[in-house]
């Protein structure tokens, strides 16, 4: 029973839908508009006013750019720098280079860092550019700073007495020995 009431009802919309299919296609043919009417209708029209957009373009009184508000491009330009004509004189005057400083002695960059006892005693001497381990007697190459023409430069150092808290040392080629001693604990 239900497939035949199934067929009836399909039946039913089909024709339905058959039937609004006419009626639609028939109201539209009435409905069609001739050019004469088309005319008619646009000569009675009026005419249609269209906004436009004003953008003011005053930074000073909080008139941002709308689409980058955080652009610094309508700001007014920085004055250009003002640019002083110099005689050939005074630039000689100006490109003097300073005086050489006066030499210093290599005894300066010298620091004793630590001293072990013993039957053989080890002393620890830095010179601000790298540290050496020492022994009474030793003569080694040593690097110091180079304080006239930057840099680093290279100076023998002989190790004559090494004592509980300080070490004899002699550099370069100069005869008397100075001490190093270790600074004072804070």
């Amino acid at each position: 029973m239900k497939a035949k009431l199934r067929r009836g009802t399909d039946k039913l919309l089909l024709s339905v839908a058959v039937a609004a299919f006419t009626v639609s296609t028939l109201s539209l043919k009435s409905a069609e508009v001739t050019p004469e009417e088309t005319e008619k209708a646009e000569d009675e029209s009026e005419e249609v006013v269209i906004p436009t957009a004003i953008f003011v373009d005053d930074y000073k009184n909080k008139g941002l750019d709308p689409f980058f508000p955080n652009s610094d491009r309508r700001l007014p330009e920085p004055p250009k720098p003002v640019v002083k004509e110099v005689k050939a004189e005074e630039m000689k005057k100006e490109e003097e280079p300073p005086p050489p400083p006066p030499p210093t002695d290599p005894y300066d960059d010298l620091v004793l860092k630590g001293v072990l006892g013993g039957r053989r005693p080890i002393a620890t001497v830095s010179t601000t550019v790298k540290n050496y381990q020492v022994e009474p007697g030793e003569q080694r190459i040593v690097k110091v700073p180079d304080h006239i023409n930057g840099g680093v430069k290279q100076v023998m150092m002989k190790v004559t007495k090494i004592d509980a808290d300080s070490v004899m040392v002699i550099i370069g080629d100069t005869s008397e020995p100075r001490s190093l001693k270790m600074p004072a604990k804070k």
